[in-house]
Formats: structure tokens, sequence, C-alpha cells
């Protein structure tokens, strides 16, 4: 990574690395459906050619207000290999807390999880005032509405649009400078509102940091994760896990990672501090190491939890890795 200066150069290496090697897995009914680097690729360059169809250009902001899911991490490496910046929220309703500030920024596109948070969206004019399209992840029957674009669908567009955007592309993507904008946390102290601007070199460098740590972890280990918060941990966990070269798994929802993750049988967990702590509270006395799928070995985190968790990670023989750069976005 050390010669790398954008996200989009990272991304791009991995691909022409890895190819059609297995990078994720996602549940697909009663079966796992496997996708490959290249077609993972494939779908953020077909996301990426919708919006650059749409207007989108570099420079211009996205807001997304989502957890974790697969559909959400391609939009955003959409935006990034666009040269565009990503605002992220994990509900509506954190979202509110940071309103004023966000619209103030004009973003261009707005990526929401699901209907509920849609019906929200539509019904603060001021943020959709400058917003040219309302992408939704899920599959809610929206109705009539121009302005809010199923994710299938643009995907479905954008591998149209692709054909003939491939070259622009390839140059928008090449003429992004380390010094650009990629992302912005917001956060609070007190009634002061703080927007945490990072731009490609600075993720990169802790990417980098980080990925220096984990160089003990195998191409064959695979990753599991539920992310329910919008910081700086959770949006870089998932680039440091595709720079590592492991395959990666996202569960769908709370429900699904208890459920699939005694299926997938993943070795690296990754949890935040406050996600472990609710995993832990779920134990009722039962084996953390079975609950697990019994084959996890890490636990990547953003904070070492508290002793008691600790001390059942460690009798699991489970060992905690924090990468405390990701947890404070100053």
């Amino acid at each position: 990574m050390n010669n790398t200066r954008t996200i989009p150069e990272l991304v791009g290496s991995l691909i022409k690395k890895y190819k059609s090697k297995l990078l994720l897995q996602r549940r697909d009914g009663w079966s796992w459906k496997q996708i490959t680097w290249l077609d993972f690729d494939s779908e953020v360059k077909n996301m990426a050619s919708f919006l650059l169809s749409l207007g989108f250009k570099s420079g211009d902001s996205a807001l997304v207000i989502s957890s974790n899911s697969n559909e959400c991490f391609i939009s955003e490496l959409a935006v990034y290999s666009l040269g565009g910046r990503i605002i992220p929220f994990s509900d509506y309703n954190t979202f509110l807390e940071y309103n004023e500030a966000v619209c103030s920024a004009k973003p261009k596109f707005i990526f929401a999880q699901n209907d509920e948070f849609i019906k929200e969206i539509k019904n603060n004019k001021k943020l959709v005032k400058h917003a040219k399209r309302i992408f939704i992840f899920d599959d809610s029957k929206l109705g009539d509405n121009e302005k809010v674009v199923p994710y299938k669908a643009a995907i479905k567009f954008g591998q149209i649009k692709k054909k003939e955007l491939t070259d622009k592309l390839k140059n928008i993507s090449e003429q992004i400078g380390p010094e650009q904008k990629a992302l912005t946390i917001y956060t609070k102290n007190g009634d002061d509102v703080q927007g945490n601007d990072f731009d490609h070199k600075k993720i990169v460098e802790l990417l980098s940091g980080a990925h220096d740590r984990l160089k003990f972890i195998s191409s064959e280990d695979q990753s599991y994760c539920y992310l329910l918060s919008s910081n700086l941990f959770e949006k870089l966990i998932n680039i440091l896990a595709i720079s590592l070269g492991i395959r990666i798994i996202i569960a769908e929802d709370m429900n699904c990672f208890y459920e699939d993750i005694l299926e997938a049988k993943p070795t690296i967990l990754i949890e935040s501090k406050a996600g472990i702590e609710q995993v832990y509270s779920k134990l009722n006395g039962n084996n953390l190491k079975d609950m697990l799928g019994c084959s996890v070995r890490y636990l990547i985190t953003d904070e070492q939890p508290a002793g008691d968790i600790k001390d059942a990670f460690k009798k699991a023989n489970i060992s905690i890795i924090a990468i405390s750069q990701f947890a404070n976005p100053n």
C-alpha cells in the first residue's frame, strides 16, 4: 500500500491482483451468492456510471443514511471513484442532530437504507431541495416517485451507461488527488457541531498503518460483520478488510447476524466496541465460541472491550485486535 495515494487507486490495484478470486459472499435465500473481485468491480462501476450520467461531478457530496450493508459499501466506493465525498449516518434520527450542517453542504445524491428513512427524507424540504436523486437500498415498493431510485435499478441502468462511459470513469478516477476530500464524519461537543474531514491521503495512511499490523492474516481468512453505526471505524474497516485480500460477509441485519454466522463460520469477526457489548449481552450462559460459529480466531474492533468481555474472548481463544486509530475521528 506504500505507493497508493487514493481509495480508487487502492481498489484498482486489488482488482488487478485478485481478479476472479472470491471476495464477497451474501445470503441469497437458502444459499450463498459468491461474488468475485471482478464482479464486485463491475457493480461499483455500474453505480458510478449511473451517478455520472445523472451529473455527479468530482467534489460533489453524497449523504448516506444506512447501517452497514453490501449495497452501502458498493455505493460509497462508487462515490469515491468519482472524486466525491461521503457524509454518513447510521439512521435518520442521528442525522437530524446534524440536519442544518449537512443541508448547508448541499449533497447532490442521497442513499437511504429503507422506506422508513425515505419517508422522513422526502418530508425534509431543505435536504431534498438540492438532491437530484434518492437511492434506496432495500426492495420497498415506492410507488410513483421519479426522484427515488431502487438500488437494483441503478445498477441495471448503470450497466447500460457503463458501455459508453468506461474511458471517462477511468480518467476521472486517475485525476483524483490525495488531498481531495473523501469523507466527513460529523460529531458534537455540547451544542457545537463539527465536521471532521478526511482526504484520500489521510484515509490511505490510516489504512496502511492498520494493514501493517494485520499482515499475519491470510487470504484464506474470512471476515464477518454487521456494523450499526457510521463512525470512522465502520466506514474504513471493510476497505481495510479487502486490502488484506480476504473474503468478506456483511450480515443483512442483526437477526441474520446470529443465524448466518453459524453457517458462514468466519475466522475474523469485525465489530465495534458497542457491537461487541451487544453480542456479549446475548450470551445468556452460552458458549461464546459456539455462538460465533466455532471458527473465529480474531476480533478486529475499534477499542478494547471491558474486562469481563475481554476475558470471555480470551477463554474462547479469540485474539482481540483494536485498531485505535480508527476510533477517534479527530
